[in-house]
């Protein structure tokens, strides 16, 4: 091959090597830029995507078992995936239950999602037909008199106002993190560790979103 022809050839090779590099450095960039990018291990992570809402519910766990009295942590969040600004009407589309469970139930009910922990192995067929444990103590429910009427969610983020009835404009951050060990039992404030056996998580958005994850407690060592 001559100098001329190799000199083509090089000149062909180095922009597909740009262009491979540069795609490989943007998919690297938006996963650790993104905040609910999820775990590889999918055993530990779900995700529902709204189209129509371009809005995606993810929840991720700390483990698929734990040791009996050792806690669990759920993380959930709800992304606008749209590169421009969102405006969400507020929306109370949640799954229902065999007994009295709400939705939301996070420290900051300006956010309309939440988590639910059944005992047993359930799927979204039959996930109705179980009564969530109360993970939350009966005093941890904040009272707050302000209605929210839309949600505007900043551009591929979590973050948001949420716009209330009074005209306030509340920062939210629509990712929140819990660390479970047991349930409570009625009004009571003491904590019963999960017993052995397994369980699983329900992940919720008032926009209709569901995610679903299963974990086993095992005898203490």
């Amino acid at each position: 091959m001559s100098d001329r022809e190799k000199g083509k050839t090089y000149n062909k090779v180095i922009p597909v090597i740009i262009v491979a590099i540069v795609v490989a450095v943007g998919i690297l960039a938006f996963h650790f830029s993104n905040p609910t990018a999820l775990p590889a291990d999918t055993s530990k992570a779900d995700y529902n995507v709204n189209n129509t809402y371009e809005l995606e519910l993810s929840t991720a766990i700390s483990n698929t078992s734990i040791v009996y009295g050792k806690n669990i942590t759920v993380q959930i969040a709800v992304s606008n995936l749209d590169s421009s600004d969102n405006t969400m009407p507020f929306s109370s589309i949640y799954p229902s239950f065999k007994g009295n469970y709400s939705f939301p139930n996070s420290e900051d009910n300006h956010l309309p999602m939440g988590i639910a922990v059944l005992k047993g192995n359930y799927s979204i067929n039959n996930m109705s037909d179980a009564a969530p444990l109360n993970i939350f103590p009966t005093s941890a429910a904040e009272v707050d008199n302000q209605v929210v009427n839309q949600y505007e969610f900043l551009p591929a983020s979590t973050r948001a106002y949420a716009d209330t009835d009074n005209g306030q404009s509340i920062s939210v951050d629509f990712s929140h993190t819990y660390s479970l060990g047991g349930y409570f039992s009625g009004n009571s404030t003491q904590l019963i560790y999960f017993s052995p056996g397994s369980y699983t998580v329900i992940g919720a958005d008032g926009w209709g979103m569901v995610t679903i994850l299963h974990f086993s407690v095992s005898g203490p060592s």
